[in-house]
């Protein structure tokens, strides 16, 4: 099943099919039958619910959008490939050299150092 109904409007056919789906996906890979992690952005995947209480969680609050390879939950990551060829891509990334950049202009560092102790957003 595509991940299409995650963004779907929670009252629709499509997201009650996909959380079912969910449910039963991670029952099926669960190690834990006392409970399986909870999807939901404030749970993080880090606490364990019963699948009611998933259900309840998916329904009034939603499902994490981000979390689209479902890895809490018996589903692999990439294939080898993909992961060798994404790892290829880091290996051939030139940042330049930072050490001798902020050695020969100490100010620049002291500068970005100032930059990050200040707030975003005013308040």
């Amino acid at each position: 099943m595509d991940r299409s109904w995650m963004s779907k409007d929670r009252m629709s056919r499509e997201y009650e099919e996909g959380v079912e789906y969910f449910i039963n996906f991670a029952l099926e890979h669960c190690p834990n039958q006392s409970g399986i992690r909870c999807p939901y952005m404030q749970c993080g995947n880090l606490i364990n619910h019963t699948p009611n209480k998933i259900r309840e969680h998916m329904f009034f609050n939603g499902i994490d959008q981000s979390y689209r390879t479902w890895y809490w939950h018996g589903e692999t990551g990439p294939t080898s490939r993909q992961t060798t060829k994404m790892a290829q891509c880091y290996d051939t990334m030139d940042c330049g050299d930072v050490a001798s950049t902020f050695m020969t202009n100490p100010m620049s560092f002291k500068k970005l150092l100032e930059y990050v102790e200040k707030p975003l957003y005013p308040g």
